[in-house]
């Protein structure tokens, strides 16, 4: 399991910061993640466009 701990000062610099809580598809694992591009993050997992969780 790989956590990261992000900084207030660094949460603070992205323009829109959305924390977001996804699944998958067996519903049985929860992933947090937090980006400053929500469409775009989604539509990585979903299309599984990135190595590791989606």
């Amino acid at each position: 399991m790989v956590t990261k701990v992000y900084s207030i000062k660094w949460i603070l610099r992205l323009k829109s910061p959305a924390i977001y809580i996804t699944t998958n598809s067996h519903n049985d694992t929860l992933y947090i993640g937090l980006t400053s591009a929500l469409v775009k993050r989604i539509y990585q997992h979903k299309n599984k466009l990135i190595l590791g969780f989606s």
